[in-house]
This record gives C-alpha cells, structure tokens and sequence, in this order.
C-alpha cells in the first residue's frame, strides 16, 4: 500500500493534478514515513504548512535535531492586534528564516503556520544588494563598516542577535539575517580567513571554515528617506478627539524623520514601502511541493483570525487610549489563496468518500499494543512488545533519537533479533509505536520508559460567603466573561426544574440572541467583565473566536516566560568588566 502511494505521489508531482490529498496521517505520521525508507521525493525541497503557530513550532522543535536543512519561519507575534509588544528578537528571527530561503540545498524542508503563509514582507529586503565577503581578496575595513552600516546592521559591544557587528581593529565579527554568526579576519585590506562562530560562547569554530559568504540586509536597513512618503501615507492620519493616539503619531513620525527606531518599530515595518510580498510568493519561487495540514481546519483558523484582527482594528480607529497600529492589509494578505498545486495531508476521515478519487488515498495506522497477547499478565509491555517483534515476520523500523537510545535498544532486543529479522535504524522521533497497513512495524523508542505517576487534583473548596457576594454584585445588563466562550450579557437568574430537581441558573445571553443557561454553584465559570453602560462586543457562539483568542494569550504568555529566562541566560554568560577605584 505505502509502495503504491509513494508511486501514485511520483506521477502527480509530473501530472496536471492540481490537488492531492493523503487521508489518515498527521504531519508527524507522514514525516516518520518518508524518513523510514527510500522514497522519489523524500529529497524534493518541500514546505509544510501547519493550521496554526502552536502546532507549526512544537513539530519543529520535534524535529529539528534530525532534519539537517530545516527553516522554520515564525508569523507575526500574536495578539499584536491586541496589545502584544513587537520585539526586535521576533522580527530577527522571521527576517533570518525568510533570508536563509536564498539559498536553500534541493532536500530544504520549510514549516511555517497557515497565517504565516500569507503574512506580508518588503519585497524590498529581498531585492537589495548583499555584501559577498571572499578569502583572500581585497576589501578595505572602513569600506566593510560602511557597507554594513547601509544594510541597516547595528553596531554593537557583542553579538547577540542576526543584525548585529562589532569591529575589533581588523577583525570583524558579523551576525548575518540570512545564516549563522561570522568572525572576518583581515591582514590590511585582505580577507585573511572567515570563520564560523558559536553563537553561544562567542568563539570561533576553525572546523567551519568558509570561502566566502553573503551578507544580505537587515529588516533595519529599510528606514531610510526613500522610504519616509510611503510611511507617511500608510500611518493613520490624525483624528480629533483622540489626544493619546495623536501624541503616538507624531512621536513615531519625529523618529522616522530622523531614521531612528522607535518602540514597536517592527509593526510598522511595512509601512515604509508598498512593494510587498507574502510568504507564499516568495517560496513558490523555490518550492514546488506543499504539504497542508488538516487545510480545512487552517483556513477556518485563519478566517477566524482575520476577523479578529480586523475587529481590532477598527476599535483601535474609534477609542483614544487604543495602541496606534498599521491595516491588517500591511501585515496580511486580505484574500488566502492557495498554491495551484498541492498536497493535503488531513488525519480526520470523516466525511471523506475515497470512492473515485484517484488522488486521494487512505493511510491506515494501527497501533502496535492492539496487537499484543496480553493472556500472561505477568508480563510487562516491554516483554509482550518484544514478544511480538520475535513473531513478525515484516520490515521492523526502529526509531531512536539518541545513541544512548539506540544502544538500550539494542541491548533489549538481543543479537538472536537483529540477526534473524529485517530491521532499520531510523534517526528521527516517533511518539507511539504503530503497524502500517502492509504489516511492516514502527517502533518508536518510548516503549521501553516507564510512564510518569500523575499527581493526584487538588480538590476545590467553595467559599459560600465569596460565592453569595458575588451573586448580589451581579446586576441585569452587566457583561460577563465565560471561561470556555467568551463575552456575555448577565440577564439575571432563573428557577427551572429539570424532572424532580429545581435549581437556579445564570442566563447569559450571547450575539444572535443565543442563550447559555449556567447552573449558580458553577459560577467560578464567570467572572464580571464590565457593566451595561460598556460598549463592548459580545461573544458567538457559533465561532471558535474565543477559543482562539484565549490559547493565543496562553501561547504568548508562555513565549514571554521563555524569552526572560533567555535574557536573564544571556546576561549570565556575559562577562562583566571590572574597572579600577577612581583616584
């Protein structure tokens, strides 16, 4: 069957097909096949587009250790619609993914989210002249910083971030947007030796020795007089009434008449120029092979998210006190239309009619413990699994993520196995272990850990007395937060009897006239938001929005924490300098 399929994917990639479409196999299922054995396209540079961020950075960090050319371009940070701050570090990190897509080797693998995919970017960045550092040539210092200076690198004591230089007398270490740090050591004007550098220590690695490289701009390097007009058409333009918004205004335009940075400077990036790009454009320049996951649920997402977007948006136009931000048109593209040829990989089969369909085909997973004889309960799984191992007669692939992995394997398994059965060493993580449908075994190396205790709930105690003050604060009108869907309107409580109970409930009113009857002990599920005399927009019931809204705020939480325990590492491993006591 996996034969036929990887046969069946071969003629579509030389056909006229426009749409593939592989059903019962996540991203991750999918991934495990084409790296478990030979295949014609397990070498073509391909992307993957994931229906949200979350999903698209978990499976990279799943896999980056053991794809070699892996880019994963990160979206927009998100809820910068809603107040999130856009750091430099994010803009670094997505204008060095979009910069390394230059030059990509021909088995490249791109994850990036739905979102993502048509987010916007200056087609500027791409189109301008790099600088091409070659050993052994002639290239004046003075003439390196200058340069370097034009493509909007900063100056700095230490490397720390893509964007970044320093010059120590003739030697130049360089944090390039478009690939790992540089150290530049010149003899007068001549390019003696250029190195790689650890981006952790800061020292130079004389393994990785380069011949040349290019150094292609900085997102920085776009503020510039030329491109001063353009901003000051996009920016929104003055309104009465709105003092805060006006003060934020002129101060963003005092800075960009300067050429300066100035706080949230990467939201308002694209502002400077009307030459944009999405990210689909510019990788439908080198990729010809697009994997979309679970597509009908992304463009669902991302609808969701662009009304959203919008929404906020247009509150920020009406309300002083809002954050001035640039049109959702800037930073995304308005309509999501996919590439003309593709490959959907949607692990749900429901609703799906296979019958006819001869781009479409079914991939069948069975996990590896159904088939297990678990008759002799003295024995551990461990046991039983290697049991059915010794029986099979099939491939056995088996995955392991470290060499010390790999060799508890091996020691497991016994030289009798390895001698008497077809087996694979594969490189790569699998979660669980499963049987294709052609029998053959993949064995994922988790069979063998033990399973973590989960710690027991602690049980949660009302408060009676917190919980009747909460309900004489509550007045008819008020808006109230629900935890699983969002704004409502409180419409006071009602008695209704269901068979033999009687019980009071909380009736909510949502958008449409939609009602949620909310029993009062489960009132720790509301929270009060604001009263009647608020202009605030209430929730539907019908969308996933809050949903989405809320596991955004989780994630960029979540991202906030890592990115101080980053800073707070980095400023560990700086060295301190120690200065004499004044005289």
């Amino acid at each position: 069957m996996l034969n036929s399929l990887f046969n069946k994917i071969s003629h579509y990639f030389e056909s006229n097909d426009s749409l593939f479409e592989i059903v019962g196999a996540s991203s991750s299922d999918w991934l495990s096949l084409v790296n478990s054995r030979p295949n014609p396209f397990s070498e073509r540079p391909s992307v993957y587009i994931f229906p949200d961020e979350e999903s698209c950075e978990e499976a990279f960090h799943a896999t980056k250790g053991f794809i070699s050319n892996l880019i994963y371009i990160p979206d927009h940070p998100e809820n910068i619609f809603h107040g999130a701050l856009y750091t430099d570090t994010h803009l670094n990190r997505r204008y060095q993914a979009i910069g390394a897509m230059s030059n990509t080797p021909k088995d490249t693998l791109v994850f990036c989210s739905f979102p993502c995919l048509f987010s916007m970017f200056p087609q500027q960045f791409l189109m301008a002249n790099g600088v091409r550092v070659v050993k052994d040539e002639i290239y004046d210092p003075s003439n390196l910083r200058s340069d370097l200076t034009k493509l909007g690198y900063v100056s700095t004591s230490l490397i720390d971030a893509p964007g970044q230089f320093v010059q120590r007398g003739e030697i130049f270490d360089i944090f390039p947007v478009n690939g790992p740090p540089l150290r530049i050591h010149f003899f007068d004007e001549i390019i003696e030796n250029i190195f790689q550098i650890d981006p952790n220590t800061n020292r130079t690695l004389k393994d990785y020795q380069k011949q040349s490289a290019l150094i292609t701009p900085s997102p920085f390097g776009l503020v510039s007089s030329e491109n001063r007009l353009k901003f000051m058409e996009h920016i929104p333009k003055r309104k009465k009434g709105l003092k805060e918004q006006n003060s934020q205004r002129d101060f963003i335009i005092e800075k960009i008449k300067g050429e300066e940075l100035f706080p949230n400077f990467p939201l308002f990036l694209n502002s400077l120029t009307d030459d944009l790009l999405t990210v689909l454009e510019q990788l439908q320049k080198k990729f010809d092979t697009f994997y979309f996951i679970n597509s009908e649920e992304a463009e669902k997402n991302y609808d969701h998210f662009m009304d959203s977007a919008t929404e906020a948006y247009d509150h920020s136009l009406k309300y002083d006190g809002s954050d001035l931000m640039p049109p959702v048109g800037l930073l995304y593209s308005l309509k999501a239309k996919l590439p003309s040829k593709y490959i959907c990989l949607n692990e749900l089969k429901i609703g799906h009619d296979l019958e006819g369909k001869l781009n479409q085909v079914e991939i069948s997973f069975k996990k590896l413990s159904t088939f297990l004889d678990t008759s002799t309960p003295e024995k551990s799984n461990s046991l039983l699994v290697r049991d059915f191992l010794y029986q099979s007669d099939k491939t056995i692939y088996l995955f392991y993520t470290n060499d010390r992995n790999k060799q508890t394997l091996e020691e497991f398994l016994g030289d009798d196995f390895f001698s008497s059965h077809k087996h694979q060493w594969v490189n790569f993580p699998l979660e669980e272990s499963v049987v294709t449908c052609e029998g053959d075994i993949l064995l994922s190396e988790n069979f063998l850990k033990t399973k973590k205790i989960k710690k027991a709930r602690t049980k949660y105690h009302r408060n009676d007395d917190l919980f009747a003050e909460q309900l004489q604060n509550l007045k008819k009108g008020d808006f109230l937060v629900h935890k699983q869907f969002g704004i409502c309107v409180y419409q006071g409580i009602e008695t209704i009897k269901l068979g033999e109970l009687e019980n009071d409930f909380l009736i909510l009113n949502f958008k449409d006239d939609d009602k949620v009857y909310l029993p009062v002990y489960r009132l720790n599920l509301v929270q009060k938001y604001a009263d009647e005399s608020a202009d605030v927009s209430i929730g539907n019931l019908k969308s996933k929005k809050f949903q989405m809204q809320r596991n955004k705020a989780h994630s960029s939480v979540k991202k906030l924490a890592f990115d101080l325990i980053e800073f707070q590492a980095k400023r560990k491993l700086k060295k301190g300098y120690v200065y004499s006591e004044p005289d």
